[in-house]
């Protein structure tokens, strides 16, 4: 079967993250950037379970979960967020790139 997602296409269309690779259906790479404004980091919920490893952190990214105070990231960092459970990153300097695998049943 053909592969309907060219391998890392980038997509800017996205305005919360500089840029989205989208590598199959479920997994993508997001790079973020201490330029993108602090509105785009909100607290939201995801559709899907999400596997989420670090591939490289600046100083300062963390994530918060909801009751929880937030943690910073490191690279190599492996999180597991669940389905429609409220988070977010935290913007530090630099950039953040994550490597993401949705848990689509």
């Amino acid at each position: 079967m053909k592969n309907s997602y060219p391998i890392l296409e980038i997509d800017t269309s996205k305005s919360f993250c500089l840029s989205h690779f989208q590598i199959n259906e479920k997994e993508f790479i997001r790079v973020f950037g201490e330029e993108t404004p602090d509105s785009e980091f909100d607290w939201h919920m995801d559709e899907y379970e999400r596997s989420v490893l670090v591939v490289f952190a600046d100083e300062g990214w963390k994530i918060q979960n909801d009751n929880d105070l937030p943690v910073a990231l490191k690279t190599g960092d492996k999180l597991n967020i669940q389905k429609e459970f409220y988070h977010r990153l935290l913007k530090g300097s630099g950039r953040l790139v994550i490597y993401v695998v949705e848990k689509r049943y």
